[in-house]
């Protein structure tokens, strides 16, 4: 087994590195300075399916430079939301010549090639995890839906790390094209998230609306649109039968496709509540609504296209995020969602 150092210590970072710990890995952490002493003082347990965890005793450190003073490290595991990706970058830099591989968890489709600036594509392992993780009120880590992670085969190291994940019960699959593993789990992590933050109501609820159903089928559209542009396919991910969703988007005629989408998509998720709108809802000033439909937004910009529903959707949870939009505004009202769109489209159209 190989020595890991995690990069976070969030419900993703904590399951991947309880997860290699119980299977006989060293594993350390890197968190914010100012909950190191809570984490040391008040270990962290994890629940997985068949086991009970306790992070204690693991070597905890305030930054990625006091990890690698006196310990040395095979691969590190970056599990940071997107947007902290470049706050990591001039502590990476300082110690590239000690980072032998770099394997990069995040949601988003830009982190890897910002890594490979700094320590070279030769060390950069991207990954996709498709396993549901979730933390509970008294910080306990929990497995909610095991599936598995993707694991890029660019990487001239990936089968080490393959064999550890494989060893710790993770379910690591290879995929042949980086490009394709990040958009399609884009395409997931899209997918009843934005919509759901700003309407405050669960995905099962959603697809009930015809309106709104229509806007989620656009705006995974517009993805898939630039997908096509840029020649990356759709592949499906561990457990996650991403391919089965473009066919919903784009094949499904949409009376069926709002059924298959309350029965699957909704259902399948129950009341659980998605990451955007957890976020909102806990008055965080961050979100990586930018790293998700903002980059839609972004790279249909750079082809030629428009994104629309997906640059409505970065907008609107913006404005809630900062005030400019109060968060009763959209509450429980897709009608108001839905209509405030096309005003917002109309308005984008006259302006061309």
């Amino acid at each position: 087994m190989q020595r890991y150092l995690v990069i976070g210590m969030g419900a993703i970072g904590t399951y991947l590195g309880g997860s290699l710990l119980a299977s006989g890995a060293k594993v350390g952490f890197v968190e914010r300075a100012d909950l190191v002493k809570s984490r040391l003082d008040h270990p962290v347990k994890l629940l997985l399916p068949r086991s009970e965890i306790v992070l204690s005793g693991v070597p905890i450190f305030p930054t990625i430079p006091d990890a690698f003073l006196d310990d040395a490290w095979d691969a590190v595991l970056v599990a940071v939301k997107t947007f902290d990706t470049a706050a990591l970058l001039p502590a990476l830099n300082s110690e590239k010549a000690k980072i032998r591989k770099l394997v990069s968890l995040q949601n988003g489709i830009g982190n890897e090639s910002l890594y490979a600036e700094v320590l070279g594509w030769e060390k950069i392992l991207p990954a996709s995890i498709t396993t549901a993780v979730g933390k509970k009120d008294d910080g306990t880590v929990i497995v909610e839906k095991f599936r598995g992670i993707a694991l890029a085969a660019n990487c001239a190291e990936s089968g080490s790390v393959l064999e550890d994940f494989q060893s710790a019960g993770l379910n690591p699959q290879v995929v042949n094209n980086w490009k394709a593993m990040k958009w399609s789990k884009l395409l997931t992590n899209l997918q009843a998230n934005a919509c759901s933050a700003i309407l405050n109501m669960p995905p099962k609820d959603l697809f009930q609306h015809s309106g709104v159903f229509q806007l989620e089928m656009r705006m995974l559209n517009e993805a898939l649109q630039v997908m096509r542009k840029l020649n990356i396919p759709v592949v499906n991910l561990p457990k996650t039968p991403v391919r089965a969703l473009q066919i919903l988007a784009q094949q499904v005629p949409p009376r069926l496709g709002q059924f298959l989408s309350e029965q699957f998509l909704g259902k399948g998720r129950g009341a659980k509540m998605p990451s955007l709108q957890i976020d909102l809802s806990a008055g965080r000033e961050r979100s990586e609504v930018d790293d998700l439909n903002g980059a839609v937004v972004k790279e249909a910009a750079a082809v030629g296209l428009r994104a629309p529903v997906n640059a409505f959707y970065t907008l609107t949870l913006k404005a809630m995020i900062s005030g400019d939009v109060a968060f009763e505004t959209y509450h429980h009202r897709p009608d108001r969602l839905v209509e405030d769109f096309y005003k917002y489209l109309q308005k984008e159209e006259s302006c061309k």
